[in-house]
């Protein structure tokens, strides 16, 4: 056999230093030691020594446990609650009615003497005086049947408040009162009209048709001196009356010919 040549002794120890430096340089992550109480001072702990893998994989799991925790909800500021102010209800006056005056039935009293118009003699032209005379003896006959039927009409408002008769009286006293209340009624606008005929002498428009503008006849106004229009003026004025009630009766029906037809004297 031949012998196997040795290598020289140099190169084995620069081999052999070169290990141990290794080795010293790179520690040992297994089995690290832990100080505890009651050891020797003189025993010292190994150090603990991460790999680059190791650092990742706990800054990840670090990054997970920041995510998973919540945000705590911003607290709103309440605004005050303003209290109601409470409002504190009147208390109600108890109204007594009593019974209708002759005054609230008609819408003026007939009792409160007005302020008649008078005219002097010589404001008044001479053409008009004897129709002057004549509305002023038609106001003083209306005044007196005014108040005549005026006070009528109070005896039985003042009868119905007292004890109640039979229903056969009572019926009979209420026509009455009722025919009692169309007389003043119409009495007053009578009255009315004289006042405004006398007024209408005194501004110089007596006489005149408010309809046509033309002159009233005078035998129309010694019939009725408080006339405000002529013949043919007052059918011209009860015709626009006629198609104005038409009109507004067609308005309350679909059919103008549901609507009722309204005739008059006149017509025939």
């Amino acid at each position: 056999k031949k012998a196997v040549a040795k290598k020289p002794a140099s190169k084995v120890a620069v081999k052999k230093s070169i290990t141990n430096q290794a080795a010293k340089a790179i520690p040992l992550v297994k089995n690290p030691s832990v100080a505890r109480e009651g050891e020797a001072a003189s025993n010292k702990a190994t150090p603990i020594a991460f790999s680059f893998d190791d650092v990742e994989a706990l800054v990840a799991t670090r990054k997970k446990e920041i995510k998973s925790i919540p945000d705590e909800p911003a607290v709103k500021k309440l605004a005050p609650v303003k209290k109601k102010a409470i409002v504190k209800d009147k208390p109600v006056k108890k109204r007594v009615l009593g019974a209708a005056s002759l005054a609230d039935i008609l819408g003026f009293n007939p009792a409160e003497k007005k302020k008649v118009t008078s005219l002097e003699d010589e404001s008044i032209p001479k053409k008009w005086k004897k129709y002057y005379k004549l509305l002023l003896n038609l106001r003083q006959h209306v005044s007196d049947e005014l108040d005549l039927h005026t006070s009528d009409t109070l005896q039985h408002a003042s009868r119905d408040e007292g004890d109640r008769k039979l229903e056969a009286d009572a019926g009979t006293d209420a026509f009455d009162r009722d025919f009692a209340l169309s007389l003043v009624s119409s009495e007053q606008e009578a009255l009315n009209e004289v006042e405004e005929a006398i007024l209408r002498i005194k501004e110089g428009t007596y006489g005149v048709c408010e309809v046509t503008g033309k002159t009233i006849s005078k035998d129309r106004l010694a019939a009725v001196p408080f006339a405000r229009y002529s013949v043919e003026g007052q059918a011209e004025f009860e015709k626009n009356q006629h198609r104005k009630i038409e009109r507004i009766a067609g308005g309350l029906f679909a059919d103008s010919a549901d609507a009722p037809k309204i005739t008059s004297d006149d017509d025939d």
